[in-house]
């Protein structure tokens, strides 16, 4: 049987094989805050049950005896949830083994992931920052504003001029929709930012001047492509004008309220509305705030809250940012 520290060590190797990479100092955070759980329990951590869990953050203090705040004990349930799902849905041997109580008669029972269906630490906490989120779009919506857009590209009367503008706004919502980024930041990458053939961007974000790089799904460097095909301007900006000028913000926008205009049930949408959507759609994807938070690049995980509608903000993690864009029926 595998110790507990065998189990972290295959924990943080799975951190680092993710889809986006992990950062340091959460994967740091993560180890530290599940190593301080187990140790507390003193047990095995496929013996711990979901009382053992609920006690433990209940009545956990900072290691100077004074009291916790609440976004941290969630940080901690946050933590013993990942390396939960981690434990219950890898795919080593001597882990599966660890899964099933095997009695004399040779007779297995699989044992249940005991993080699975504890809310979230503070139910007052969650309410109000449930009044405080801004509304993202369903997986319907989504689909329907694409699909407004599709038709435009491809309608016999659309033409040449229109078919243009309509692929690179495909092209905009998609990136907008598939990595979240913010109408600033969308504006101003430039073609050197973009390297297709390894499907990366690499982007100032605008809001805090730091750099960040995203992995693009095929299905985004598809439409890229497509909209670079059609392209007959020397604009140094990946998105342009129909005049080769730089796209600003404002434009963006006016665009994504025409295709919205059309939608069965039209409603109010802004670019910002597409990446509350995004942090929507990869939350229910991957049941990881601290991943969302990673992708969105925000500076706190209250932030990331607000991105996010479920009664239950701290679940496993399952697939991750490739197949948020593949909810999308594109």
């Amino acid at each position: 049987m595998l110790s507990n520290e065998q189990l972290i060590e295959m924990y943080k190797m799975s951190m680092e094989d993710d889809f986006v990479q992990v950062a340091d100092y959460t994967k740091y955070a993560r180890v530290k805050f599940v190593e301080r759980f187990l140790e507390s329990t003193g047990q095995n951590a496929f013996d711990v049950t979901q009382n053992t869990i609920k006690k433990y953050i209940k009545d956990l203090k900072r290691e100077d005896g004074l009291e916790m705040n609440v976004d941290t004990k969630q940080n901690h349930l946050s933590a013993i949830k990942t390396f939960y799902n981690f434990l219950f849905s890898s795919d080593e041997p001597e882990v599966v083994a660890m899964r099933f109580h095997h009695l004399e008669n040779g007779q297995v029972i699989p044992k249940s992931d005991p993080s699975i269906g504890i809310k979230s630490v503070n139910s007052t906490k969650m309410a109000l920052a449930t009044k405080t989120r801004k509304e993202g779009l369903t997986k319907a919506e989504a689909d329907e504003l694409l699909e407004i857009v599709r038709k435009t590209i491809i309608s016999p009367s659309s033409t040449e001029r229109a078919k243009f503008i309509a692929t690179r706004d495909y092209a905009i919502f998609l990136m907008m929709f598939s990595i979240g980024l913010r109408i600033s930041d969308v504006s101003n990458i430039k073609k050197t930012d973009i390297d297709l053939g390894n499907k990366q961007l690499h982007v100032l974000i605008q809001k805090t001047t730091v750099p960040a790089v995203f992995p693009l799904s095929d299905i985004l460097v598809a439409a890229i492509k497509e909209y670079n095909k059609m392209r007959y301007d020397k604009s140094e900006y990946i998105f342009a004008k129909t005049n080769g000028n730089k796209i600003d913000d404002r434009e963006i926008n006016n665009r994504l309220k025409y295709y919205a205009s059309k939608m069965e049930n039209a409603k109010k949408i802004t670019c910002h509305t597409l990446r509350h959507t995004c942090g929507s759609l990869l939350y229910n994807n991957t049941h990881d705030p601290f991943f969302v938070k990673e992708v969105l690049k925000h500076g706190s995980i209250t932030t990331t809250q607000r991105y996010i509608y479920s009664e239950d903000l701290y679940n496993g993690m399952a697939e991750k940012l490739e197949n948020n864009i593949m909810q999308l029926n594109v």
